[in-house]
């Protein structure tokens, strides 16, 4: 789920990307929204793709207590529908970085533990390198 935080800038977002206030985004207007959040969708294949998960979304929206007037339909986007999808996006990255940091931990012969201690160390030394740049 997204933090409070989160949801009000993906609603500011989805406000600013809908220029007749009319609360709902054309597909047009999705795409275009989601390339601002660094989706690649150049091809017809990737389009058709997210246009397949916008009616998983919805559906998911549905079965989460969302009414069908909250989720939208074929011809337009809601609030709702843009998150249950951006949900979906990231939990489909996410899942997708896991298989391939266990790949390469796998291929170095890391144990999971050493793959925890790297990051931490990591992520501290980033943190450390931040603060000086």
């Amino acid at each position: 789920n997204f933090k409070q935080e989160e949801f009000k800038a993906i609603a500011l977002c989805f406000r600013e990307q809908c220029l007749d206030d009319s609360g709902v985004l054309t597909k047009g207007q999705l795409l275009g929204l989601l390339m601002s959040f660094g989706l690649t969708l150049s091809s017809t294949e990737d389009r058709e793709h997210i246009m397949g998960q916008l009616k998983l979304a919805r559906r998911a929206g549905i079965e989460a207590g969302l009414g069908e007037d909250d989720v939208g339909d074929d011809g337009n986007v809601t609030v709702w529908s843009l998150v249950h999808l951006l949900r979906m996006i990231l939990r489909r990255q996410e899942a997708e970085k896991s298989t391939k940091e266990e790949r390469a931990a796998a291929g170095a012969n890391f144990s999971p533990k050493e793959v925890v201690e790297f990051r931490e160390l990591f992520m501290q030394w980033a943190k450390e390198n931040q603060k000086k740049a």
